[in-house]
């Protein structure tokens, strides 16, 4: 009976044993994000904000998802080793107060919600009070008559009204970068051939923007571009495999704007949604 007994016991310390460490592992491998500026009062628009995760992902794994409110800006973010860094150059920060919010998709499309941070932007540059001080004294005392009408002098070096009554600006931008590792060796032992041992790889970043106005009528677009001559490394390779183009559309916006009935379409957001 003793024996028995003394089985007994170290048969369960077995199965506690292996049940503890079942949930450290389990505990270890959960993965956990930060970002690079929940410790700032506000970013700039065009400032690079930075989203670290705690590990590599694994092989049931398939991306990180990242929106701010409601629009998807995950093609947005550059992935390098733990880090994503967010290209503001391609598109700004929205003003305001945003929600930042980080998503962990798996391989069968199922979506996990990792972690939510503020994100407040805030204009690059507000006039100080003094500049705005001296503004007023030489509109009030400098530029008026005692009358409060133009002096002579203004009247006649002031530029003469722009009866144009629309206008049409496009704005294109083209980026092209080389990456290229033209030698690899091993120290001290040698490892197994790589396909990628030296490659040269182009890759691009373009946009488009313009901006129409016509009497009541106003039309902002923004149309944003992305490739890379390596196809793994193409913005949809990870749903479209070898069949992702390697060049594609990162992100577009139209908005259209009557008086005051506005339409937008594309990647935007609206308030907090």
């Amino acid at each position: 009976m003793k024996t028995v007994f003394l089985l007994f016991m170290m048969c369960s310390d077995v199965i506690s044993l292996t049940s503890v460490f079942a949930s450290t592992s389990q505990s270890s491998s959960e993965l956990s994000v930060t970002a690079n500026f929940i410790t700032l009062k506000s970013v700039k628009p065009n400032e690079r904000i930075e989203v670290i995760i705690s590990r590599p992902l694994q092989d049931s794994e398939s991306r990180i998802a990242i929106f701010i409110n409601t629009t998807d800006v995950s093609s947005l973010f550059t992935r390098d080793k733990l880090r994503l860094r967010y290209n503001a150059q391609q598109w700004p920060l929205p003003l305001g107060q945003s929600e930042l919010t980080v998503y962990l998709v798996f391989k069968e499309d199922q979506w996990k919600e990792l972690a939510r941070f503020p994100l407040r932007v805030a204009k690059e540059s507000n006039p100080s009070t003094e500049d705005t001080a001296v503004k007023f004294v030489k509109t009030s005392f400098l530029g008026s008559t005692p009358s409060g009408r133009p002096n002579a002098e203004q009247e006649s070096s002031a530029p003469a009204p722009d009866n144009k009554k629309g206008k049409m600006t496009w704005l294109p931008s083209l980026n092209i970068g080389l990456k290229s590792q033209p030698a690899q060796s091993t120290f001290p032992v040698p490892f197994p051939a790589d396909d990628r041992a030296t490659f040269a790889d182009l890759t691009m970043q373009a946009s488009l923007k313009s901006d129409v106005t016509y009497r009541i009528f106003s039309s902002q677009t923004s149309f944003d571009f992305a490739g890379s001559s390596f196809r793994q490394e193409a913005l949809r390779f990870s749903t479209l495999g070898n069949e992702a183009p390697k060049v594609d559309l990162a992100s577009y916006l139209v908005q259209m704007q009557i008086g005051k009935v506005k339409a937008q379409i594309g990647h935007f957001g609206y308030g907090t949604q």
